[in-house]
């Protein structure tokens, strides 16, 4: 298309949008907010200028309603696509804004749905890319223990793959099922999830980016586990290091009783967790170290 079809198309969507009242904005935008994004990697500059006019405008609505879902998953595909095959930086740049926001406004059940897409070549990424699709994954973690998700139900479409009632462990259940042509690249993808991990059972509380750097770990593990935060006391880092090992303890326990990997796939994810298990053994809370000597 050339410019001013382009254009066309885009004060199209500015009336669809202007159109939707707030009852009917979240459906627009499912269709409309990818789109757009798309849209910000034309070059024409004209165009790019009045996409981002209606991009902001979208940010201003959708912040101040906090109980509107965004479609994370087509802006995480694109997010990722453009990111990987060195797309347009105004698509990178935007689509991650929209991804976060959309990431923190959904269920646990459409968290849940997401996490094997978050770790979809995620040891291809920069070290700050993981860093943010990591914090994702913590969150879609923690959103489906006992913890922080009590309420938890296992949302329909996924129940035929899940044991209802025991959804904390199926993530890397559905995502780590090698195949002679894929497993080199899952095994990359989980490895880096299960050393972000471990960084955070090493973590000792208070730790941050001025401070003296842990043994075992270093500046860049410590710059991961804080994600953007100041520090993460006792009080913050204790549940979440406890969720994690019940993570391990119960995903390990869904391959073995699964059997559909071979001997030498168990013995690789096993000692994986049993590093995290031996790390977490020399924590300074007993309620951890009780916690790994049960992995």
């Amino acid at each position: 298309m050339n410019p001013q079809q382009v254009l066309g198309l885009v004060d199209k969507q500015m009336v669809r949008l202007a159109s939707a009242d707030d009852s009917k904005l979240e459906g627009v935008l499912d269709t409309v907010l990818p789109q757009l994004l798309q849209l910000l990697g034309f070059p024409d500059a004209t165009v790019r200028n009045k996409v981002m006019e209606l991009v902001n405008h979208v940010n201003t609505r959708v912040k101040s309603q906090p109980h509107i879902k965004l479609p994370v998953q087509k802006i995480l595909n694109l997010w990722s696509t453009a990111l990987l095959n060195k797309g347009s930086p105004f698509i990178v740049n935007f689509s991650i804004l929209y991804l976060k926001m959309g990431y923190e406004r959904a269920s646990p059940a459409d968290k849940s749905a997401l996490l094997p897409m978050l770790l979809k070549n995620l040891s291809l990424h920069s070290r700050d890319n993981q860093m943010t699709l990591l914090g994702m994954v913590l969150q879609g973690v923690l959103s489906r223990t006992s913890e922080y998700g009590k309420n938890f139900e296992v949302p329909t479409h996924l129940k035929g793959d899940w044991a209802s009632g025991r959804p904390t462990e199926d993530f890397l259940y559905q995502y780590y099922k090698p195949t002679e042509a894929n497993s080199a690249a899952l095994d990359r993808d989980v490895t880096v999830v299960l050393d972000y991990f471990c960084s955070i059972i090493l973590y000792p509380a208070g730790t941050t980016m001025t401070s003296k750097t842990p043994p075992a770990m270093s500046p860049v593990d410590v710059r991961m586990v804080l994600n953007g935060k100041e520090e993460l006391s006792s009080k913050d880092i204790l549940p979440i290091k406890l969720n994690i090992l019940r993570f391990l303890k119960s995903h390990l326990q869904r391959h073995i009783e699964a059997k559909q990997q071979s001997a030498e796939q168990h013995k690789w994810l096993a000692s994986k967790v049993l590093t995290l298990s031996i790390a977490s053994t020399c924590d300074a809370q007993h309620a951890v170290v009780s916690a790994g000597e049960t992995v």
